[in-house]
């Protein structure tokens, strides 16, 4: 049983899912542009911390540190494509983690290639 669809018919809800997955992968890939965009041309932004530049904290951070542990940082598309400076998760690609859009298909096969070869050794967490 679904909702209502096109011209007053129900869709299945198997099928929402689907289309409402095409539709995340969508937004995903336009939040991804939107924030290459941004690192191209970051305006009143520093692109490393996405603070306002008058609140840049990159000069304040250690300089020639690099995390031992290999770090990626998952990004919701959302996240990205806003560019929020209240995450402060950004700041750890500043020590070498390296960066995951969530829904963009080359990082999510990146993301599976890294929890497959450390199974043991990987840990997940999602800043918000």
């Amino acid at each position: 049983e679904g909702g209502p669809g096109e011209e007053g018919v129900a869709k299945p809800k198997a099928k929402r899912r689907v289309v409402s997955a095409i539709d995340e992968r969508a937004r995903a890939r336009k939040s991804w542009e939107n924030y290459q965009k941004f690192q191209a041309e970051p305006g009143h932004k520093c692109p490393r911390c996405w603070l306002m530049l008058r609140h840049c904290c990159c000069d304040g951070l250690p300089k020639g540190v690099v995390l031992r542990p290999k770090v990626t940082v998952v990004f919701h598309h959302l996240e990205l494509g806003r560019h929020l400076g209240s995450n402060t998760a950004k700041l750890l690609l500043h020590f070498g983690a390296e960066l995951c859009a969530w829904g963009i298909d080359e990082h999510d096969a990146k993301l599976r290639q890294v929890l497959m070869q450390d199974t043991a050794g990987t840990v997940g967490l999602f800043p918000s």
